[in-house]
């Protein structure tokens, strides 16, 4: 038989292994208790913090929907470009592009503008387009252009350039005008002035 002295540094142990069961559970309890409490406390946080996110987003989203719609539905043409020169590639035409030229979407997207001039590049207004593209401003001029089949139409043509939060120049709008009828009604007015009946 084997005795056993007892010292006080041991009784001191021994006083938390001695504890009933009761105590040990209700402790961890009321620490499963709390942490749970904190944890759905964060999940609360985190919860109403992507709600707002959302709501950001469909106010967002609802903009940028509207301003693409409102583009698909101008009767005018509309171009964006790349800033990038010295080619200012498009990336975008509305359907409006698509009727006054008879160019497709698909067939013009990564491609410069000079197609439309087909080969008639030394008119002044070309001359003042490409200065504020370079100097990154807003510009208009009149111009001629040729559509997909050949024929000429006249365009008056407003570029401005689209800047980022930044400041920084990312792309080129430019909204055209077909102003052929008028260019036809001038040319007559100036036949008939010039002409005796």
């Amino acid at each position: 038989m084997q005795v056993f002295t007892f010292k006080p540094s041991q009784r001191a142990l021994s006083r938390d292994f001695m504890q009933p069961p009761e105590s040990i559970t209700s402790q961890r309890l009321t620490a499963e208790i709390a942490a749970r409490e904190d944890a759905e406390l964060r999940l609360g946080q985190v919860t109403l913090a992507l709600a707002q996110r959302d709501v950001a987003l469909d106010y967002a989203n609802q903009g940028w929907m509207l301003r693409h719609f409102a583009m698909e539905a101008s009767a005018n043409a509309m171009l964006i470009t790349s800033a990038v020169g010295p080619e200012f590639v498009i990336e975008y035409a509305n359907p409006a592009f698509e009727r006054i030229t008879g160019y497709a979407s698909a067939d013009i997207i990564g491609h410069n503008c000079k197609f439309l001039q087909a080969g008639d590049h030394d008119q002044p207004g070309l001359a003042h387009i490409r200065i504020a593209l370079h100097e990154q401003r807003e510009a208009n001029a009149v111009l001629r252009n040729y559509r997909k089949d050949g024929s000429l139409f006249w365009n008056h043509i407003f570029i401005a350039p689209v800047r980022d939060a930044a400041g920084a120049v990312t792309h080129f709008v430019a909204s055209q005008y077909d102003i052929t009828a008028l260019k036809e009604y001038e040319q007559q007015l100036l036949y008939q002035a010039t002409h005796d009946e």
